[in-house]
């Protein structure tokens, strides 16, 4: 993936990504810095502090608990711009008497504080993804596995350079971006984990400018080295 900067150069993905694991990231913080690549990036709790919660296999990150839930986010910001291929969210459940969810589970997804997509549990093995890619269950959501779904596809959000993830309960009706909530949960607003995040830090590379530019002072160099 190509983005043009200013006609003087461009930003290209590299090839290789880095794994966020919620298992690598610390406990009891309201937040922490790590690199991937040589790329400087902090994760946030908002509404709290850094947690994990392990149940039916899977260990994920959350505010507080382990989850992240109504009123809070987790936020990762990146020193410069990155592109996800695949992000993975845990203990998601759709509307099901055992599963003690009164609406379909979602999460809300802030690209650079600004567009926002919706995942939205419909059936143990189904989703929904406002987004780009696809979404793909990995462990059944129901009340005897971990409700993992992981969003995948090449450059998900074009360059990002932060993301924050937050419970989707913005109202009544079904549907991505609307009602959602635990049984007794106290007003709605399931809530869930962050497992892992495929990022690929970017680098610049000379732009149409820049080239023209290079070519016409190797040129200009040559001729002085020609002429008597």
């Amino acid at each position: 993936m190509l983005l043009a900067m200013g006609g003087a150069a461009l930003l290209t993905s590299t090839a290789a990504g880095d794994i966020i694991s919620a298992v690598d990231l610390p406990e009891g913080q309201s937040s922490a810095t790590f690199s991937i690549d040589g790329v400087d990036a902090e994760v946030s709790a908002i509404g709290g502090t850094l947690s994990t919660r392990t149940d039916h296999g899977l260990t994920g990150i959350g505010v507080t608990d382990g989850a992240i839930s109504e009123g809070q986010s987790l936020r990762f910001d990146f020193a410069s711009p990155v592109t996800i291929d695949s992000l993975d969210l845990g203990f998601l459940y759709p509307a099901m008497p055992q599963n003690n969810v009164a609406a379909n589970e979602g999460v809300e997804i802030t690209i650079n504080d600004l567009d926002q997509f919706h995942l939205e549990t419909v059936s143990p093995g189904s989703a929904e993804w406002t987004g780009s890619g696809q979404v793909f269950n990995i462990s059944p959501g129901n009340h005897r596995h971990a409700g993992l779904w992981s969003i995948a596809g090449d450059d998900l959000f074009g360059p990002v350079t932060s993301l924050t993830m937050s419970t989707d309960n913005t109202g009544s009706s079904s549907g991505p971006g609307r009602g959602r909530g635990r049984v007794g949960g106290g007003g709605g607003g399931g809530d869930f984990s962050f497992d892992s995040m495929s990022v690929n830090t970017m680098q610049a590379i000379p732009g149409p400018n820049a080239a023209l530019l290079l070519l016409a002072g190797t040129t200009f160099l040559g001729r002085r080295r020609r002429a008597p």
